[in-house]
């Protein structure tokens, strides 16, 4: 990760070529990598939905299921169509990892 931290420093990339660089990321299965490339395009534009989706696609196969949401929720605000079917027909977390997010989002809300 701390290539693409020294790297973000010494660039003027754009968002879409973050995105891009985090795409690369995510197909070598790099995802903490992946998310800090998408971290930056989203800097970059902070509306950017697509980013948001990717970003919450590799969260998801980290199995961080409350960020997966997030990412996906502001995805589909942004206008992202894959993130608007994803929050309806995607699958779901089951298991252990479903029932602990759902008990800390209990401690949240109460």
């Amino acid at each position: 990760m701390r290539d693409i931290v020294k790297k973000s420093h010494n660039s003027n990339h754009c968002a879409e070529e973050w995105l891009d660089e985090g795409k690369r990321l995510k197909s070598e299965n790099r995802y903490p990598e992946a998310i800090e490339a998408f971290n930056l395009a989203i800097q970059k534009n902070r509306r950017y939905a697509e980013a948001y989706f990717a970003r919450g696609a590799c969260h998801y196969l980290m199995g961080n299921y409350r960020q997966t949401g997030d990412d996906l929720d502001a995805a589909a605000l942004f206008g992202c169509r894959d993130a608007q079917v994803w929050s309806v027909f995607g699958p779901k977390p089951t298991g252990k990892r479903a029932e602990a997010d759902e008990d800390e989002g209990d401690d949240i809300r109460t």
